[in-house]
């Protein structure tokens, strides 16, 4: 059992931008049971950036999903017990090794393959990992429960003053406003562009300002500009004018969000 509270902790979160999100609840709740921690975060680069600002995490790791050899080399010898604890919120190999290499007390998940037996040897606590019927906020809360903390399950989004001011500079925050993200990464999460236009127009009739937002590729821009064609004015197209901080204070203003698997309301 480790010596508690840690001094340094890792938590191994390599998987996309969303569930790096969802691992905010869980560094909360360390943070506010060993406000003196210094709590990292290992991430694959391009995911950090939900991170911006966020005060409870010292220093993002980064590597990129599909590392050679010579960057795992690189990044095994940069975390090598170099912590007091480290936490792996997947049951992926890479995960469960990276935790077992940064810390002598390692927390992590299982999967239900019994081929996986060998992490189990790895990890000193470990926790049955279930993606289908238990929330990933839940799932990763779970892995405080072990230590037998108070769980705080409050998603942390970040910006700071020069993300606010970006934002204000090109809407008014302070009217009614729903954002429409209308582009998911992977295609089979796609939604049809007539109910886009469906809601659209409902949000405008009831007396909402719609932004877009979206990535600055050109399929996303292009969406965004026949979505603008058809629809009365109200609409502001921000794809592509916003980093991942910018649109967390624009997320604080707004009443509703729409994404492709997602709705989130203020009212």
């Amino acid at each position: 059992m480790i010596k508690l509270p840690p001094g340094r902790l890792l938590i191994v979160c390599i998987r996309r931008i969303g569930d790096v999100l969802l691992v905010t609840p869980l560094i909360r709740t360390f943070k506010r049971h060993w406000p003196e921690a210094k709590i990292d975060l290992l991430v694959f680069k391009g995911t950090e950036f939900i991170l911006h600002a966020n005060p409870d995490i010292q220093n993002i790791i980064t590597i990129t999903e599909h590392a050679n050899f010579l960057e795992h080399y690189q990044l095994i010898k940069k975390i090598f017990r170099a912590y007091d604890m480290a936490v792996s919120t997947l049951p992926g190999d890479k995960a469960t090794l990276y935790a077992y290499c940064a810390a002598k007390y390692r927390i992590g998940m299982l999967g239900t393959d019994r081929s996986h037996w060998w992490k189990r040897l790895l990890l000193s606590e470990a926790i049955k990992f279930d993606n289908i019927s238990t929330h990933t906020v839940l799932m990763n809360l779970r892995l405080a429960e072990i230590l037998q903390l108070k769980l705080c399950s409050e998603i942390v989004i970040a910006w700071d003053e020069k993300d606010a001011q970006k934002v204000m500079q090109l809407l008014d925050v302070n009217k009614k406003l729903a954002i429409l993200h209308m582009r998911p990464k992977f295609t089979y999460k796609e939604w049809i562009k007539e109910g886009w236009i469906g809601i659209a127009n409902w949000l405008l009739q009831v007396g909402y300002t719609i932004v877009l937002t979206g990535d600055k590729n050109e399929s996303e821009r292009k969406m965004a500009d026949e979505l603008l064609d058809i629809l009365p004015e109200g609409a502001i197209n921000m794809v592509g004018y916003l980093s991942l901080s910018q649109l967390g204070f624009l997320l604080s203003r707004a009443k509703i969000y729409i994404g492709p698997d997602t709705v989130v309301t203020h009212m």
